[in-house]
């Protein structure tokens, strides 16, 4: 308990420290649909930084709650997004990710890599496609999984935006999630 204690306040400091630099900060909540075992909630708070046109840095850390049991799982992560443009406003992205997982008390390391396409659909609403994929660093741990993505987002201001997502994952973890996220931008 005091390394995962220490290791909040670590990640406490650097979210403190690089909320000066962001360019953005996106606060979601999931409703998680677990086959087989009990349905969670899980929180997020992420933070983006726009290192050029064509390459962003974030960190995020998130923790889901299960119902009836009210146990605490969390996720610390670190990820690289690069984008491309693929034919007009149409984008191709490819995120890599590095993030640590505390639940039951273990703890792990595991990475992903997500890529997908962006894209304008009418005035302020886009969309993002992507597929993701992410596995423990130790596989014997059995947190490999396949994530498809879909979703919407709609800019309210030139600042502040709202998104709907469905995220379909499948592996070791059998899972839907609907996701809905506040981004406000600096």
């Amino acid at each position: 308990k005091q390394i995962l204690m220490k290791k909040l306040i670590v990640i406490g400091a650097l979210i403190a420290a690089t909320s000066a630099m962001a360019d953005s900060v996106t606060g979601e909540y999931q409703a998680v649909d677990v086959k087989g075992a009990a349905n969670q909630s899980l929180f997020l708070l992420g933070y983006k930084h726009e290192i050029n046109k064509n390459l962003a840095a974030d960190i995020s850390m998130s923790n889901t709650v299960t119902e009836g049991t009210n146990a605490v799982g969390a996720r610390y992560e670190a990820g690289a997004t690069g984008t491309y443009d693929l034919v007009g406003p149409v984008k191709f992205y490819t995120r890599a990710a590095l993030g640590e997982k505390t639940v039951g008390g273990k703890q792990f390391t595991y990475y992903s890599v997500e890529p997908g396409i962006q894209f304008p659909i009418v005035g302020a609403l886009s969309g993002k496609v992507g597929w993701r994929w992410r596995s423990a660093t130790d596989t014997a741990l059995g947190d490999q999984t396949h994530t498809t993505r879909v979703g919407v987002n709609y800019a309210l201001t030139k600042t502040d935006s709202i998104g709907v997502r469905y995220d379909y994952m499948r592996g070791d973890f059998n899972q839907n999630a609907v996701a809905v996220n506040y981004t406000r931008s600096f």
